[in-house]
């Protein structure tokens, strides 16, 4: 079940990985960690008189333990996903509203995240499903997974992983 996976996380010790379970959430949909080990954001599926509601949590690093999970309010119910933190705090990620495609946020003075910006129609293409980004730590190139209808979009080329570099203010693919 795509909605329901059991979170792990591994660290390699002693030249031997450790896993363990994640105890702060139950099941998941998915997540991703900080570039510096100390934050991971989810995202969770709920059913609620017959709607799929999506919630958005973040938890730090705390010592011996993982902090209390904090219900990232921008991010409710736009279905959210497909995480990527970036080392400044940073985080972009895929959400289905109001359009589907590409979006990012920065941290605001909760330390979690502001309102959601649109990327890029070049990066999120119309009648598609951009996805999976991968951002460089200069945050000017980066790898997305694209889904769409070939024989409608035969100029776009097959689906799968494009890379994209931003040239002044523009986005290429």
């Amino acid at each position: 079940d795509w909605a329901k996976k059991v979170p792990f996380i591994a660290y390699f010790v002693d030249g031997q990985w450790k896993e363990e379970r994640l105890s702060f959430v139950d099941t998941l949909y998915n997540l991703a960690i900080s570039p510096n080990g100390g934050r991971i954001i989810y995202k969770t599926v709920e059913e609620k008189d017959g709607e799929e509601i999506s919630h958005c949590f973040v938890v730090d690093k705390l010592p011996g333990a993982w902090s209390t999970p904090l219900e990232i309010k921008s991010l409710y119910n736009i279905h959210a996903g497909y995480f990527h933190l970036m080392k400044d705090g940073t985080l972009y990620f895929f959400a289905r509203s109001p359009k589907s495609g590409i979006y990012y946020s920065g941290p605001d003075e909760t330390l979690t995240f502001g309102s959601p910006q649109w990327l890029s129609d070049a990066v999120s293409l119309e009648n598609s499903d951009s996805f999976a980004i991968c951002m460089h730590p200069d945050s000017n190139k980066l790898i997305v997974t694209q889904y769409y209808s070939e024989k409608k979009f035969p100029e776009r080329g097959e689906i799968g992983m494009y890379y994209n570099e931003k040239i002044g203010d523009d986005w290429k693919r």
